[in-house]
């Protein structure tokens, strides 16, 4: 007996989008008056540094989203009898048979879920520059694996970890 394994298509909110975009905007301009001096009694120091840097990540934010909403069209994220492809880490799927295993992990109120792939079917993927640099980036903090985010797509984080983890369970027990 085969058990059937549905398909699901998730793309990107416009509304979710341009929320990020919005809100990136307002704390890229509370950094800016940190780091310009814009508010009163705020004293000199790292409280400056923290301003530039914070200005930039989220003004990089803004891009970002402004970008996907601008430009992205179709779905991002399938999850289908072959694996789950997530075309922000690579146009192939990931087969279900190599994820050797899922986990959440958080970081202030970002969720986003892991993914352990086995090294060799890893290798074989034609990994997106941001795929590439954010595993490696991830690694240094701890996070070993493929991440998979629901942030700017049309499901939440719990239904998306819901999905993934039932679609791997049936394909592990077929």
């Amino acid at each position: 007996m085969t058990i059937q394994i549905d398909e699901l298509r998730i793309g990107y909110s416009k509304w979710t989008l341009a929320g990020l975009a919005l809100s990136s905007a307002i704390m890229s301009t509370l950094c800016a008056a940190l780091a310009f001096h814009w508010l009163p009694d705020i004293p000199l120091g790292g409280e400056e540094f923290v301003g530039y840097v914070g200005m930039v990540l989220f003004a990089s934010g803004v891009g970002i989203s402004l970008w996907r909403l601008a430009t992205e069209k179709g779905d991002v994220i399938v999850l289908s009898p072959l694996g789950l492809t997530d075309r922000r880490i690579a146009p192939e799927p990931i087969p279900w048979a190599s994820i050797r295993d899922i986990n959440v992990h958080a970081i202030k109120r970002q969720k986003f879920i892991v993914l352990s792939v086995d090294p060799r079917a890893e290798a074989a993927l034609t990994q997106t520059g941001m795929a590439k640099w954010s595993r490696a980036a991830n690694r240094f903090v701890g996070v070993d694996g493929l991440c998979v985010i629901a942030a700017g797509l049309k499901i939440s984080h719990d239904a998306l970890l819901d999905a993934i983890l039932k679609r791997w369970a049936t394909a592990r027990s077929g």
